[in-house]
């Protein structure tokens, strides 16, 4: 039995749902699949007014880090993989991704695990991808593929 942990921020829920599909056969197979979202302490809105869209981008961008809620201690034990869900915002990983990925926690998680990235976005995902495969490189991580999912919208 192999055992994967799934990381993911979802402003909206759909990511959710995307990952659910993906590792629907490996819970059928009789994997252990553990979630663990990513919250920030305050939420992003869903949807977006245009004020709060705008005003996030310099930090977005920039990758400041933001307040999160606490890593469960359940996503401290050993996986045989994990799989990182995440949107693209500004050409960045989401803000919550981003935040996540320079605490302490990324760096006791993903350090020497296999890495699977899975986004779900409407375009640009590039710029995004390539900011986050900087910081599972600095964490040790070994990112082995990615599944991006574009909304034809």
């Amino acid at each position: 039995m192999k055992k994967i942990l799934v990381l993911y921020y979802t402003q909206s829920g759909q990511l959710r749902d995307i990952l659910d599909s993906i590792v629907k056969p490996f819970v059928e197979a009789g994997d252990s699949v553990t979630f663990e979202p990513i919250v920030p302490r305050q939420q992003f809105p869903f949807p977006w007014s245009g004020f709060t869209f705008f005003n996030a981008f310099p930090e977005t961008f920039s990758q400041v880090p933001l307040p999160l809620e606490p890593t469960s201690s359940h996503a401290y034990d050993h996986f045989d993989l994990v799989i990182l869900g995440y949107q693209p915002w500004f050409l960045t990983p989401s803000r919550p991704v981003s935040s996540w990925l320079q605490s302490e926690a990324a760096q006791a998680i993903i350090g020497g695990k296999k890495i699977v990235t899975v986004l779900g976005c409407r375009n640009m995902w590039l710029g995004a991808q390539e900011k986050l495969k900087r910081h599972l490189r600095r964490l040790n991580g070994e990112l082995v593929g990615h599944v991006a999912l574009v909304d034809r919208s």
